[in-house]
């Protein structure tokens, strides 16, 4: 999940926002569940955006502890006050992601 909270296409940080999820790391007969939390900016004024986050992960797995720390840059096409999202780029725990989204 993640919320919009400061759009300013007249500045170098167009919006700011905050993200929470749950996911899992998966191996050859291990599986790592873990939720995450972060806080972000897009830049651009266009429908062309770099994307920043940073945050925390933490396992839910009592055997194991992830990096405590969660990251990510990326690429965003996003149109101003459109509903359309394409997501695409590298973090952690995600490593290489593509995401699909509805904004509303």
């Amino acid at each position: 999940y993640e919320r919009m909270f400061q759009r300013n296409e007249q500045k170098s940080i167009t919006a700011t926002f905050v993200k929470a999820g749950y996911g899992g790391e998966h191996g050859w007969g291990y599986s790592i569940p873990y939720i995450l939390g972060n806080f972000g900016f897009l830049t651009g004024a266009t429908k062309h955006h770099l994307e920043v986050s940073g945050g925390f992960v933490k396992s839910l797995n009592e055997y194991y502890d992830l990096f405590p720390l969660s990251v990510s840059i990326g690429y965003r096409k996003q149109k101003p006050n459109g509903h359309f999202i394409f997501r695409t780029g590298l973090g952690w725990p995600e490593g290489l992601y593509f995401g699909l989204g509805v904004s509303f």
